[in-house]
């Protein structure tokens, strides 16, 4: 039993208000002694089935975007700040660490512009600025992703420690050359409860948006929902809408496609945790009115080439297996038009992580 003067050496975080669903698991540094604890590694769960799913190292040092001088919690001087933080993907097969999943640098200044100097934050106060997500194998950045604070014009140099993320901006590979997305965040509810709002994809650049994709939450499955800024902070995004960009009017085009998603665990009958909700069929329009043309339904499963199962028995890990195209007509769902067969393993026998499935192959 621990005394008045041990320090924390590890914290467990559950979902809800029971200790049935561990979602978190940190262990601490404790060299200094109770209030100098430091963080050293952080195990993260699947809600729904318990598996581990990553491990995250914390860095810390006072030089920024510099992971070769950052140092580990063991070796981390008292005052050091978290510089960098990596995470590596678990495998749940040999119940190993596996490869390198992404790095995220932090800022730990904040640029004076009344005095215009630079300001060391306080430890603690640190402000994530940008994060490189890697390939399965864990040796090539797949994209860069920059965060925007307050009213989506402060990089994390510029923003004071509490400001809400506003939005993102994802860039193809390593640097920020070839503009993929941003997506915007409703931040009526501060830092660490903003509310994905919409996205935008690019052509490259700026200057070159081809679409818009608007989220909707509700806390009940199949419902259209409400828009982030009339979103309470624990709704589950239960649709999406995307849309055409109209090039020549500069603003939100003709309904492309509508997506549902399965918001609760069947299984116990307990919602989903946020972030976590699976695709499970979505609807295909064209035409300016528009019309309903097609709907798709979206299967998952743990092997290739195995068995598949519809969203509502998909747990969070569970990749896209196949997807099946069917008709839609003045009646009804009409005859099936496609089925599409997804590759979620690499030729070292590595794993896909969730939502990099490749399709493989297509019967109509």
């Amino acid at each position: 039993m621990a005394d008045f003067h041990s320090p924390l050496g590890r914290t467990r975080t559950y979902k809800g208000t029971s200790t049935t669903q561990l979602l978190s698991e940190t262990y601490y540094d404790t060299r200094y002694g109770k209030g100098d604890e430091i963080s050293n590694y952080t195990y993260n769960y699947a809600s729904d089935t318990g598996e581990k799913k990553d491990v995250v190292y914390y860095y810390y040092g006072m030089t920024e975007n510099n992971s070769a001088s950052a140092q580990r919690a063991m070796s981390a001087a008292r005052g050091d700040m978290l510089t960098y933080t990596r995470t590596n993907r678990w495998n749940t097969t040999t119940n190993t660490e596996g490869t390198k999943k992404a790095e995220t640098f932090y800022s730990i200044r904040v640029w004076d512009t009344m005095y215009e100097e630079w300001i060391t934050r306080d430890k603690g106060d640190e402000v994530s600025d940008v994060t490189y997500e890697y390939n399965v194998a864990g040796s090539v950045i797949k994209s860069t992703t920059i965060n925007f604070y307050d009213q989506v014009d402060r990089r994390a140099w510029l923003s004071a420690y509490g400001e809400a993320l506003a939005m993102t901006r994802t860039y193809k590979g390593q640097g920020t050359v070839q503009l993929t997305s941003a997506t915007y965040f409703d931040t009526r509810f501060g830092k660490d409860s903003e509310i994905s709002d919409y996205s935008m994809t690019y052509g490259g650049t700026l200057s070159t948006p081809l679409a818009k994709t608007n989220f909707w939450y509700s806390k009940t499955e199949g419902a259209q929902g409400v828009r982030a800024s009339a979103a309470a902070t624990n709704d589950l995004m239960t649709r999406s809408t995307s849309h055409k960009w109209d090039t020549a009017g500069n603003k939100e085009g003709s309904l492309k496609t509508e997506t549902y998603y399965d918001i609760k665990d069947d299984a116990t009958g307990i919602l989903r945790e946020k972030g976590e909700e699976i695709s499970d069929y979505a609807w295909g329009y064209s035409g300016t009115g528009p019309s309903k043309t097609s709907v798709t339904y979206y299967w998952y499963g743990t092997e290739e080439g195995g068995g598949s199962w519809r969203a509502d028995s998909a747990s969070s890990d569970d990749r896209m297996a196949m997807t099946k195209l069917f008709r839609w007509n003045s009646t009804g769902e009409g005859s099936a038009k496609s089925a599409t067969y997804y590759d979620f393993m690499v030729n070292d026998g590595l794993s896909r992580d969730k939502g990099q499935e490749v399709a493989d192959y297509t019967y109509n």
